[in-house]
């Protein structure tokens, strides 16, 4: 028997980033020629930067879950079912256009183990009982895409603003050992979020400190993500580059749909390290 939580449902947190396309007027054929020139002007001046790196972490996983129809009888804890650790390999990259700069990161860790449930977990009218044993599985992509504007520019001392998108891709499955009942979890979640960069240059190395976060409440449900991400990084000979860091995610979800109810608790913390090229 089996139960799927899909991510071709409406989702619970219907959160959408709309951005409307504006209307240009139009003009003669002057008038979009000069527009052009200053464009490509505009252009020129800037000297588009590139940091690209891949990583090793290792990362631990914390929090607790809860599904139910009608209500939730109670979380367990991660660890119980033996949901704690792994070492993914990650990718990260930076673009620099002047004052602005595209961030992108992307890391996919996977979570296995056995253990017990401390609460009755109901996904889509199938049940597995508090008490019962399960082989649990858990993977979470970690997705992020930042639009960041400096307001204070500088070669030292450097301070940016921001927004951008956390995606988390959750798929998983949880099998009690006895009568093999499965739930499944397979569910993206975009999350808009708000971010600021601070960073320092001193010589060879660079120290910065990224937090993205959001915090919404819609119809029941509430979401709140934090994000910090502390890297050092430094020059190693040409364009070789060398850095570590700190990364914690942090997802709070209660959702309620109809009768069914989710409540989604999880951190994902851990060191880092890694190496890449910088133009």
């Amino acid at each position: 028997m089996e139960s799927v939580f899909d991510s071709s449902k409406p989702s619970a947190l219907p959160i959408i980033l709309a951005s409307p396309s504006p209307h240009l007027p139009h003009h003669d054929s002057m008038h979009r020629i000069a527009a052009t020139l200053v464009a490509l002007s505009l252009l020129a001046c800037v000297s588009p930067t590139l940091d690209v790196g891949v990583h090793y972490g290792e990362y631990s996983l914390d929090g607790g879950l809860g599904f139910g129809s009608g209500g939730i009888s109670g979380t367990t804890p991660l660890r119980r079912i033996g949901l704690g650790d792994d070492s993914p390999v990650g990718a990260s990259a930076t673009v620099g256009l002047g004052s602005t700069m595209l961030l992108f990161s992307a890391t996919t860790p996977s979570f296995k183990g056995s253990g017990t449930f401390d609460a009755n977990i109901d996904i889509g009218g199938v049940t597995i009982n508090q008490g019962a044993d399960v082989t649990s599985e858990l993977n979470i992509g970690m997705y992020q895409g930042l639009l960041l504007f400096e307001i204070i520019p500088g070669s030292t001392v450097d301070l940016a603003i921001g927004l951008g998108v956390n995606m988390l891709d959750l798929s998983g499955s949880f099998t009690e050992d006895g009568t093999q009942t499965k739930l499944s979890l397979d569910q993206a979640i975009p999350i808009p979020v708000l971010a600021t960069r601070a960073g320092v240059e001193l010589g060879p190395v660079g120290l910065s400190a990224l937090v993205t976060w959001m915090g919404v409440s819609y119809e029941g449900s509430d979401l709140d993500a934090l994000d910090l991400d502390l890297r050092a990084q430094m020059d190693i000979f040409g364009p070789m580059i060398g850095y570590a860091g700190y990364r914690n995610t942090s997802l709070d979800i209660f959702y309620k749909d109809g009768s069914d109810f989710g409540d989604f608790d999880v951190s994902i913390s851990g060191f880092y390290i890694g190496t890449g090229v910088s133009f």
